[in-house]
């Protein structure tokens, strides 16, 4: 059966005003819609060192208000086995985790990707529930973090990893 190009356009044409429209007249059920399944498998961040190491990270993270997560849900975002994934809460600027994860990966904590906005994507969510972007965080590392107190708590973080 031959398909008709112009209906193939109408349809996709139809389809993106429906989804314009329901951004705006009801922007949860449009997160709802084009969020993944609760329990989608992710790939795992890898995490070179030991378990305890993982702990001591978490526990940084938690003390500099960083993220908002338990650490069993952690966890599972770079060993566990669990299928059922929720995405950590980022609390702070997005540019710094950028910068942690670079830093993680040149320090050989994390393996190294090939391309690592699209698995902190997977990962994180921003302080504001609302899902990373791949294009946006590939440009955040060049812009690097402005304020030297924030840069200073993520360098101590990667340190303290290090020695641990």
């Amino acid at each position: 059966m031959k398909q008709n190009k112009q209906t193939d356009n109408l349809f996709c044409q139809a389809v993106a005003f429906a989804l314009r429209e329901l951004k705006v007249k009801d922007p949860i059920a449009f997160m709802e819609l084009i969020s993944p399944p609760e329990n989608i498998t992710f790939n795992k961040i890898k995490w070179i060192k030991e378990e305890k190491s993982l702990l001591l990270f978490f526990n940084l993270l938690r003390k500099h208000r960083l993220i908002s997560s338990e650490y069993d849900c952690f966890k599972v975002h770079f060993i566990g086995t669990s299928s059922v994934v929720n995405k950590i809460t980022w609390k702070s600027n997005i540019n710094e985790l950028v910068y942690l994860f670079n830093c993680l990966a040149m320090e050989k904590i994390t393996e190294k990707v090939r391309n690592p906005h699209s698995q902190i994507c997977e990962h994180f969510i921003d302080q504001y529930g609302q899902p990373l972007k791949s294009e946006t965080l590939r440009t955040l590392l060049n812009k690097g973090i402005n304020d030297a107190e924030r840069e200073s708590i993520i360098e101590n973080i990667i340190k303290e990893l290090v020695k641990g």
